[in-house]
């Protein structure tokens, strides 16, 4: 990457923090004003080629918890792999179905939320990428709010131990040391950063990649931007693939004999 290029990338990305963290005195529509000014200097943003892939398959059998509920615990959680999410309601499901089912779905991952009354709270089967969560254990003797808070805990719990974070160092009860309902109530449903942190690459092993964006002039110097469809984008195109003015002269050196 030349000096030119450098630079206009790190005054892209000082903008953009500039724009992200515009003062309270701005509106939000000035701020959204902002961003977008940004991006348009870059030439829009695109998907990279190959993200997302793979699929993370939530299937929902069961009716004690909201499932937008625990759907807005995933979003929280699961950002940095946006776009692999397959959300699908279902009768039964149980450990003897739930690889085939996972296999049904064309999923590299399942999480199966259920409501039993013989499971445990979640059955996680590390090497063969399901986990079932039980949300059965969670709703008795708890009113409404705090079996809905319970679930989403849990449900984040899972999702980050089958996604490869099964620990954190930081003293995060979700993701260390629960082993009853009541060791859930109070928690938050949002998951450490070092077990985010760990997600993206452990799933990108398994075939599972994220939403990637990158800028217009990006993708122009890489040599893979689909053709312009505005001016700025225009500008872009035929500025990396302009010509040198000056050809580069080849001569030979006769002590180095090339």
């Amino acid at each position: 990457m030349n000096n030119h290029t450098t630079a206009a990338m790190m005054a892209a990305l000082t903008l953009t923090a500039a724009a992200v963290a515009a003062p309270d005195a701005l509106t939000p529509e000035q701020r959204a004003e902002r961003r977008a000014a940004v991006v348009a200097r870059v030439g829009g943003l695109l998907r990279r080629p190959g993200t997302p892939a793979g699929r993370i398959a939530v299937v929902n059998a069961q009716k004690a918890v909201p499932v937008e509920e625990l759907k807005a615990t995933y979003a929280k959680n699961a950002s940095r792999v946006k776009g692999v999410d397959h959300w699908t309601e279902a009768e039964g499901v149980g450990v003897e179905t739930a690889a085939a089912e996972k296999r049904r779905l064309g999923a590299q991952f399942a999480v199966f939320i259920v409501d039993s009354r013989t499971l445990p709270m979640s059955l996680v089967a590390l090497e063969e990428c399901w986990a079932i969560m039980n949300v059965r254990p969670l709703v008795e003797g708890a009113d409404k709010a705090l079996a809905t808070n319970r679930a989403k805990s849990e449900f984040a719990r899972v999702l980050g131990a089958l996604c490869g974070g099964a620990s954190s160092q930081f003293p995060s009860a979700i993701m260390n040391g629960v082993s009853r309902p009541s060791d859930l109530n109070g928690c938050t449903d949002e998951l450490p950063v070092d077990v985010t942190a760990k997600i993206p690459q452990y799933l990108e092993k398994r075939g599972v990649r994220g939403e990637r964006l990158t800028s217009y002039q990006k993708a122009c110097r890489e040599g893979w931007a689909p053709a312009p469809t505005n001016d700025l984008q225009r500008a872009i195109w035929n500025e990396t693939r302009k010509l040198p003015e000056k050809p580069i002269k080849i001569e030979f050196d006769p002590k180095k004999g090339k």
